[in-house]
């Protein structure tokens, strides 16, 4: 087999994507009253279990808070202020 050489300069920069985890706490730090996950999930176009999962994930931190919308049923969620 023959040895491929490549130039140093030649290749592409990576360019590393954010993970569904920073896409929601970046959301999250813009609208400081909360949102819900499905406001989560339009807003970022992760999938509503991953956003589920990132909320849950932050729960766990103890850096995100939540509380009931006024029909008491949907999880508004919020950072710590």
């Amino acid at each position: 087999m023959k040895k491929i050489l490549l130039e140093a300069g030649s290749l592409p920069e990576l360019v590393i994507q954010p993970t569904n985890y920073v896409k929601v706490v970046e959301v999250l730090n813009e609208h400081k009253k909360g949102l819900t996950c499905h406001e989560i999930s339009l807003m970022t176009g992760v999938l509503e279990r991953r956003v589920r999962e990132a909320t849950k994930r932050l729960k766990n931190e103890r850096k995100l808070k939540e509380k009931l919308c006024r029909c008491g049923r949907t999880p508004i969620y919020y950072f710590y202020k």
